[in-house]
Order: structure tokens, then C-alpha cells, then sequence
């Protein structure tokens, strides 16, 4: 749930990111522009929850360390903004 939480942190503020859920557990939900929905999934499994909406699921695991969010979360932040 930590690591939920830290990616959430790290991506509310970019640019073409809308959180759409609370994050309560280990999940973030998001919409993002369509474009950048295949780009990130080229790097990182996840996924589409609502096509139709552009909506995605992020999950973390027990497993997912700091680095794996953080690394992800830079992704987010150079894809996302230059696809809107």
C-alpha cells in the first residue's frame, strides 16, 4: 500500500494525469491520453480498466520496491505529458 501511495505522490501532479479513485490499497487508477496508454505498456504490464474512458489500474505488490515505482513514474512523467 506504501508503494501505491508513493506512485500516486509521483504522478497526480503530471501533466495528463487524472487519479480517478482514492488510493486505499494497493492500486491507482488514472486516466491518461490514449497515446500514452500502449507507450507505457511497452515498458510495464498494467491494466485498461475503461477503454472507452482511457482509464488504467497501476497495482503494487508486495514485492514492488521504491525503485521500481520511482523508475515507472519518470516513464509516466516523459510519456504521458508529450502524448496529450
Amino acid at each position: 500500500n506504501a508503494m501505491a501511495r508513493r506512485l500516486h505522490d509521483a504522478v497526480v501532479q503530471v501533466p495528463g494525469v487524472e487519479i480517478t479513485q482514492p488510493v486505499q490499497a494497493n492500486g491507482v487508477f488514472a486516466r491518461l491520453p490514449e497515446q500514452a496508454i500502449p507507450k507505457l505498456q511497452e515498458a510495464y504490464p498494467f491494466y485498461e480498466w475503461d477503454a472507452a474512458r482511457h482509464e488504467v489500474r497501476w497495482m503494487c505488490s508486495w514485492d514492488t520496491t521504491e525503485d521500481d515505482v520511482d523508475s515507472f513514474a519518470r516513464l509516466v512523467a516523459d510519456v504521458v505529458p508529450a502524448s496529450r
